[in-house]
């Protein structure tokens, strides 16, 4: 997040979507020009399933919920309220977090 002049103005690159995902574009609150979306107020945003900023990894079952941070598309949090940071990451044990680093396991 980036703090200016007591607001808050957060970026989030669009990437294509995914069959189980969707872009910010189609998401109220938010103003998106051909890069990037900004929320157009300064609020706290709820996401019940998972959010994933990267790339999305076609082979993991998400869990419910879920993060992963992933520029390579390998991570996997797939335990309930799991997070995964770094790549190759494996989060599969509820509550899970791997905090980054390649290759690495929670359970």
């Amino acid at each position: 997040l980036i703090k200016r002049h007591n607001t808050i103005n957060t970026h989030v690159k669009l990437e294509k979507s995914s069959a189980n995902s969707r872009s910010l574009q189609h998401l109220a609150g938010f103003t998106c020009n051909s890069k990037y979306c900004r929320p157009i107020q300064e609020k706290i945003f709820v996401f019940g399933r998972g959010v994933v900023v990267g790339k999305f990894n076609e082979r993991c079952r998400y869990g419910t919920p879920s993060l992963s941070v992933d520029a390579e598309g390998y991570n996997c949090p797939a335990g309930h309220a799991s997070a995964t940071f770094g790549t190759g990451s494996n989060a599969s044990g509820r509550y899970s977090t791997v905090l980054g680093g390649y290759n690495n396991t929670a359970a």
